[in-house]
């Protein structure tokens, strides 16, 4: 994530499980001790997910995170062993005595090898245990490091399973895929047949803990929000599915507010589609089915869900609440990253092999069973069911989509993307079973993106398990010996690899079209990044021109040979079935078919009214002509510089984040035109404002009086106060103890502090070592490390302009004022004032964006306490909101001063219907 979201200091309520994740590189004060006491209490929590309650741990250095994390961890009991080889029959006594899991822990080194007897015994008796062996980083490997072997197979063929899990990070998407690499080797051990499982687990030092593991734990669980590790349910192997299985899927559908079902590619099964489609009718489900998926081609899947998540992600609305899976993961990237923003909510994936299909690890239950019989008795015990106004926006917004995809085609016939709506029509207009044979890469992508979804009778086959492009000919010439008329579609790359094959697809008797789209290279990296990297030869490296004449090659191997150049004539010549093997060329050009596929998306962001990004930009502010007062203000023992702006009645203070600025506002203020007057002031160390240390001794409760003198000093006296993260906790101590000068507050994405003293105490101690980094690094490499937190990522769709412009206000902070903020302003340092807020009688709006969620939980908590509080949820923003929509933050803030409707007193609360894209909440009488 750029550091150019904007200043959040990703603080508030540690309890809440919230903190930062640890900056990388020297480690003063102990933040990659917590590192991997937390990733360690990580893998405990999963082992205990997977039914695992007992250990035995023999001691030793390198696997010190994980003996303090398991005697950490009172859910588990640990049974200590000096001797590895006697601790391995131990374990496996005890899994033989209780019939359950029981896993092992050493150290690195001959440690490790001395459970192989153990180990042999447990595979051969199918006994299951969870071997766990510590292990150096990388850069100790095989360089005569001490107690370091290579584990990688340390037990051959006597476990079922072997995972080298990475090095503790404090990445979200890591942690998950650990936590689900640690339940999936459980369940493999207790699987029949049951037997060992084998964990290499590295840590680098240090290997000292300086607090709770737990603690630990929850601060890098706050960054992906606390999850379940995966849980198998298995079924039957013949048969029907199992009535618990039943019940237990079909009452998950009945609570969820906004399921989805997601049919991914798999091989044909056309009574799972029915199934699916069915299911979806039935109770009004949207269906996302992938091109490869037997639902996709029946008439009762979304059209056009790649560009929905493309040009909407989550700016369409909240994500599914949950998803049920069948099949591998989507082809859709777009569709993929949309799923993965609900990260969180229930992912449920129905999958009958013993395999993992979830690389994104999203899945929060795997259920082991056939899935046609199990989706059609859900839909069976299930009441008939409209479908909800979230299911019915979703529909309405594809219909509208796919509308807008034809009308782009319609314009760039050329493409490869039209080629592709083409092929499917043709095929449909057929009638019967058609089987079309896609190949990787582009191919099924446009295929998936633009091929629709009537029910035309087609059946999609890929090689769709390693994605390679390799093959495809020969495995469609194969497909065309099953009797059915084939009709293969790829890429110049694509035949090109598999020239050979044309010899077997001109064998008599052989009935196969093939579709090939030539625009002279791997034209699929024209969409990635490095297709703009400077000093990149990017043509010879990526796009590997071929410069051969695939017609007049095909016509060597004696194939029938149409040069065309647009899709209609696709669509023309493939209406009437082939009789022997037929090449469709389609020249196209490379840049132009890169053009078309943009211009289509484009064309369903106009239709659904979400801007010229990838995806639905912030709202931006309204031209209002008002003109930006620069200030400089001496407060006390402050010089505080800032701008004010608008002429309109309501007096608005705003005070930015941590490593903000006053100008992060400049939209805000743009936006509330002169509804508002605004002042803008840039906190000590930031922006032009000098940190403490050149004016004096810190003092936060001289600073908060210095503020309050400043505004006071610019008209601004019993104004209102606008803070985010930071800048809102200081208003609400400023609001909490000096009540006559403030008259409202709008607080963004704030916390009141941490209520437990042992957390704050712990988060002081990390904010102190990022302090220690803020005054040793370079402010942009500062930035970048701060800014690479889960809770700073950006929604899509920010214009690359306004991420400029917050970058410039960041690196304007001074690193001793970025040190002093920290030590002296962040919530270790500051007390809590959650008791406080009952008296907190100020009206309030309390603001968070919909895509954090933890913010948005401690506003609803914050709501509930103080008693002139309503909410605000904006729709598509993560943590910075005035960043993300400014503009319609803008609407909820002028709404709010305004005082349209009267501000209630007290009582309980409740949500209002959305208003522009925001949901908002208030406290009612």
């Amino acid at each position: 994530m750029p550091p150019e979201q904007g200043g959040g200091d990703v603080g508030g309520d540690l309890s809440a499980g919230r903190s930062p994740v640890s900056p990388p590189g020297e480690d003063p004060s102990g933040i990659l001790a917590d590192l991997n006491f937390g990733w360690a209490a990580a893998v405990v929590d999963a082992l205990l997910g997977g039914g695992v309650t007992d250990v035995v741990l023999s001691p030793g250095s390198r696997s010190a995170p994980l003996a303090v994390a398991l005697a950490a961890d009172t859910r588990i009991r640990v049974i200590v062993e000096i001797d590895e080889r006697s601790g391995g029959y131990r374990a496996l006594g005890l899994a033989l005595a209780t019939g359950r899991p029981v896993a092992l822990a050493c150290t690195s080194g001959t440690a490790a090898a001395n459970y192989l007897p153990a180990v042999v015994e447990a595979s051969l008796a199918r006994v299951p245990l969870v071997v766990m062996t510590a292990d150096r980083p990388p850069e100790l490997q095989d360089c005569g490091a001490p107690q370091t072997v290579d584990q990688v197979g340390l037990f051959g063929g006597f476990v079922r399973g072997f995972r080298h899990l990475p090095l503790p990070s404090g990445s979200g998407a890591v942690l998950a895929s650990v936590r689900g690499a640690v339940a999936r080797s459980v369940s493999l051990a207790t699987a029949e047949p049951a037997g060992p499982v084998h964990l290499d687990v590295p840590f680098r030092e240090p290997l000292s803990p300086r607090g709770d593991p737990a603690s630990a734990l929850g601060a890098l669980l706050g960054e992906t929000g606390r999850m379940e590790p995966p849980v198998v349910v298995r079924a039957a192997e013949e048969g029907p599915a199992p009535g618990s299985m039943v019940a237990w899927l079909a009452e998950r559908i009945r609570g969820a507010e906004r399921p989805l079902l997601v049919a991914g590619p798999q091989p044909p099964d056309e009574g799972l589609g029915r199934a699916l489609t069915a299911l979806a009718d039935r109770v009004g489900i949207p269906l996302v089915a992938d091109a490869g998926s037997p639902a996709r081609f029946l008439g009762g899947a979304l059209a056009a869900h790649d560009a929905l998540a493309r040009c909407l992600g989550a700016e369409s609305g909240p994500s599914p609440d949950l998803v049920i899976r069948v099949g591998g993961f989507p082809t859709s990237k777009a569709l993929r990253s949309w799923l993965e923003a609900g990260r969180g909510h229930a992912h449920v994936v129905v999958d009958a092999a013993a395999g993992w299909r979830d690389p994104s690890f999203l899945a929060t239950t795997v259920l082991r069973t056939a899935p046609a019989p199990l989706v059609e008795e859900v839909a069976a015990r299930l009441d008939p069911a409209p479908p909800s106004a979230w299911a019915r926006g979703i529909r309405e917004a594809d219909r509208r989509a796919s509308e807008a995809l034809g009308r782009a085609l319609d314009a760039d016939p050329a493409s490869g993307a039209a080629v592709a709506r083409a092929v499917v029509r043709a095929l449909g207009a057929r009638g019967g079973r058609q089987v079309l044979f896609a190949a990787s890469s582009m191919a099924i992508r446009d295929l998936d993106g633009f091929g629709g979804s009537a029910a035309s009778g087609v059946r999609v086959l890929s090689n769709r398990g390693a994605n390679g492009i390799d093959g495809t000919l020969a495995s469609a010439v194969g497909a065309a010996a099953a009797g059915s008329p084939v009709t293969a579609y790829l890429g110049d790359l694509a035949f090109v690899h598999d020239i050979g094959a044309m010899r077997a697809a001109t064998e008599p008797g052989v009935r196969l079209d093939v579709v090939v789209v030539d625009d002279g290279g791997g034209s699929i990296f024209r969409y990635l990044p490095i297709a703009s990297a400077p000093g990149v030869d990017f043509e010879r490296l990526f796009v590997t021109p071929h410069r051969l004449d695939l017609a007049r090659i095909a016509e060597a191997f004696g194939a029938e040979v149409h040069r065309v150049g647009d899709a209609e004539r696709v669509e023309e010549l493939l209406r009437v079935p082939c009789h022997r093997t037929r090449v469709v060329h389609v020249a196209a050009d490379a840049a132009a078919n890169v053009g078309a596929h943009r211009r289509a998306w484009a064309e369903v962001r106009g239709e659904l009214g979400t801007g010229d990004g990838a995806a639905a930009p912030p709202s931006r502010p309204r031209r209002s002509g008002s003109v930006v007062e620069r200030r400089v203000i001496a407060a006390g023992a402050h010089r505080f510089t800032g701008w004010r702006a608008g002429r309109g009645p309501a007096r608005l203070v705003m005070l930015h984040g941590f490593a903000g600025g006053a100008d992060h506002f400049l939209d805000l203020a743009e936006a509330l035109g002169d509804r508002v007057t605004s002042l803008a002031l840039d906190l000590p160390g930031h922006g032009g404002s000098p940190p403490p240390d050149s004016v004096g001794e810190p003092d936060v409760a001289g600073l908060i009086a210095d503020l309050a003198e400043a505004a006071r000093v610019e008209g601004f006296g019993g104004a209102a106060w606008l803070g985010y993260s930071m800048g809102g906790r200081i208003a609400l101590h400023l609001a909490a103890g000096s009540p006559d000068d403030v008259a409202a507050l709008v607080l963004v994405g704030c916390s009141p502090g941490i209520a437990d003293p042992a957390e704050r105490e712990a988060r002081r101690r990390t904010d102190e070592a990022w302090a220690r980094l803020a005054e040793t690094l370079p402010v942009g490499e500062f930035l970048d490390r701060w800014g690479g937190q889960p809770l700073l990522e950006e929604p899509p769709g920010i214009p690359p302009e306004a991420r400029r412009r917050a970058r410039e206000v960041r690196l304007a902070a001074r690193p001793g004022g970025l040190a002093s903020a920290l030590r002296d302003l962040g919530p270790g340092a500051l007390p809590s004032l959650w008791g406080a807020l009952p008296d907190v009688a100020v009206p309030a709006l309390l603001v968070s964006g919909a895509r954090d969620a933890r913010y948005t939980e401690i506003t609803a908590r914050m709501a509930a306490l103080m008693p002139r509080a309503r909410r605000a949820i904006m729709e598509g923003a993560g943590h910075a909101v005035h960043l993300h929509r400014p503009g319609e933050l803008a609407a909820e803030v002028a709404d709010f001063l305004d005082g349209a409707g009267p501000l209630p007193t007290a009582g309980g609360g409740g949500e209002r219907p959305p208003v522009g894209r925001s949901r908002r909440e208030e406290r009612r009488p």
